[in-house]
């Protein structure tokens, strides 16, 4: 069971940007909100993504907050390219990812406390 406050529930674009908003206002990762993800490495869903796939294709990739998206070679897996990029951004920021995690149930169990 996670004892916090703020969860936050998967580590992809909007998981991680939510993260570092929570650090600018001062909370720490892994002590007063947690982020956890379903799959074994840094990616989000763009991990089960197919090698034909190339970063050349994709259409709308958007910079997280504080670091824009890296520059890349066109014909590398999409896939490939995120998971360097997101695991970069939750090394650099120390946000502290727990893995692998699969979200069943959330319950209220006092007032503004949860389980999960």
């Amino acid at each position: 069971m996670i004892d916090r406050r703020i969860v936050v529930i998967g580590a992809g674009q909007a998981g991680l940007s939510t993260g570092y908003y929570l650090q600018r206002e001062g909370l720490r990762a892994g002590v007063d909100f947690e982020i956890l993800d379903a799959n074994p490495t840094p990616g989000g869903a763009w991990s089960h993504r197919w090698d034909a796939l190339t970063f050349s294709l994709v259409n709308g990739v958007y910079d997280l907050p504080g670091s824009p998206k890296p520059v890349a070679d066109p014909d590398e897996p999409a896939r490939e390219v995120i998971k360097r990029y997101y695991g970069g951004y939750e090394r650099d920021r120390d946000l502290k990812i727990s893995r692998p995690w699969r979200v069943v149930a959330v319950e209220s169990i006092a007032g503004d406390r949860f389980a999960l």
